[in-house]
């Protein structure tokens, strides 16, 4: 099942860069990781996380998430990533589209004042 799951997520993936929202497509990117680490291929996650470095960096990160996800990338390399790593991973990503900062030098809009 983990191979079925994969491919459906890389087609979304591939169609979420296509469409050109690379925030979304690199979420998907982030569980197609955790996908790969739970299941104990190591491979396909280095292959993975080569292919997501252009989806991050179109979305342009504050540098501080960027920071992070260079972490991140360095740990598959190193083979040290966790499951929890890759978790964590998600979550800053997530926070940073619930309103904290997603582009550097952006901020989230302000509510209208009475």
């Amino acid at each position: 099942r983990p191979d079925s799951a994969l491919a459906v997520l890389r087609q979304a993936r591939d169609g979420l860069v296509g469409a050109g929202l690379p925030y979304d497509a690199a979420m998907v990117s982030l569980e197609m990781a955790l996908l790969c680490a739970t299941h104990g291929r190591l491979d396909q996650l280095k292959g993975l996380v080569a292919q997501m470095h252009p989806i991050f960096d179109a979305i342009g990160l504050a540098p501080e998430a960027l920071a992070a996800l260079t972490f991140f990338r360095q740990a598959v390399e190193a083979d040290t990533v966790t499951v929890a790593s890759i978790q964590q991973a998600i979550t800053m990503l997530r926070g940073k589209k619930s309103g904290e900062q997603v582009r550097a030098g952006t901020r989230p809009p302000r509510e209208p004042s009475d």
